[in-house]
């Protein structure tokens, strides 16, 4: 399902789908491009927010997925097999285990930036200007760059907690010990 050539085109389409919106932001909306105007908050919700929002939801039902099907699996594999396939199901759940971890920690630390372009839609003057909830949003807009920093920076911690063979292929790439004469 996954191949190089797919994976080429969908960034080629990712890249062109962003290209276009930028050029229609700066071309179409023209000067001043402070100002709001529908087209441009309408190109900006489809460069910007619809991106993540697709990015985020399918993760969730991604990892939904995958965790049914894996609780479906094992118990499957449990009523058919002995309790010599023990180590079978050992292996599968090591396997699985760090990516439903490194989802988890994606879903919790882009759930702010979700919330927060919710709340943008849902209420358009949730900005840092608005007189009464001016506080709210400048906490949302100073917490979602931590928790994104967060999510990006912990998958290598995760993997190498959790994995023996990466533990041991970064120990040999970047660890490399002094060899006595």
């Amino acid at each position: 399902m996954i191949t190089r050539r797919r994976i080429v085109l969908v960034i080629m389409l990712m890249t062109m789908y962003q290209a276009v919106f930028a050029v229609l932001i700066y071309v179409q909306t023209g000067p001043p491009y402070h100002s709001k105007s529908k087209k441009r908050i309408i190109y900006l919700l489809c460069s910007l927010t619809a991106p993540s929002f697709i990015c985020f939801f399918i993760v969730v039902v991604a990892t939904s997925f995958l965790v049914i099907n894996l609780k479906q699996t094992m118990k499957n594999r449990s009523k058919i097999s002995s309790s010599t396939s023990d180590k079978g199901m050992s292996k599968e759940r090591k396997v699985v285990r760090p990516v439903i971890f490194i989802c988890a920690i994606f879903i919790v630390c882009f759930f702010p930036n979700v919330s927060k372009l919710l709340a943008t839609i849902v209420y358009p003057k949730f900005t840092l200007l608005d007189p009464y909830l001016g506080w709210l949003s400048n906490i949302f807009y100073t917490i979602t760059p931590v928790f994104q920093s967060i999510s990006s920076s912990t998958n290598i911690f995760v993997y190498y907690h959790m994995s023996t063979k990466f533990k041991e292929t970064f120990r040999a790439a970047f660890c490399k010990e002094d060899v006595k004469s």
